[in-house]
């Protein structure tokens, strides 16, 4: 419930600046004038839905691996003892993590800066998400036999 609810968030965002309710970012912008507060709800969206991903990753065993900022995880791989031990599971996941956000910011620059513009990224997240709802809720849970 939670991913499908993460991915509802991502969903209203991408189609509030995909409807121009929201304007979309065009190269440095200067604020001339008042500001437009309704610029800041798809951010609150994405939010909420950030803080959803950081209790499942918790929910689900990995707290290694904060899924939404990257400060935490370089501080845990510099204080890691294991670090450089052949089978440190923990490392890994951790060293996994910092490159893929570091693919996905450079993917979703690009397709922000491309015509697709960044409503684009909000509907690519929110097909994997909702992939992931949709994985979780058909997924057979194991048999307790099956469990160490």
């Amino acid at each position: 419930m939670s991913f499908f609810l993460q991915s509802c968030c991502i969903i209203i965002a991408a189609a509030l600046v995909q409807g121009n309710f929201v304007p979309q970012p065009i190269g440095i912008m200067v604020v001339q004038g008042p500001t437009n507060y309704k610029e800041l709800l798809p951010l609150g969206f994405l939010a909420f839905q950030s803080g959803g991903q950081i209790v499942s990753s918790r929910l689900l065993g990995f707290n290694e691996v904060p899924t939404t900022v990257l400060t935490s995880v370089y501080s845990d791989l510099a204080s890691d003892p294991k670090l450089l031990n052949r089978d440190n599971i923990k490392r890994n996941r951790r060293v996994a993590a910092v490159v893929s956000l570091l693919l996905g910011g450079i993917v979703g620059g690009w397709i922000s800066r491309s015509a697709a513009g960044i409503a684009t990224n909000f509907w690519i997240a929110a097909v994997i998400k909702m992939s992931i709802a949709f994985c979780w809720a058909v997924w057979k849970p194991a048999s307790p036999s099956a469990l160490p």
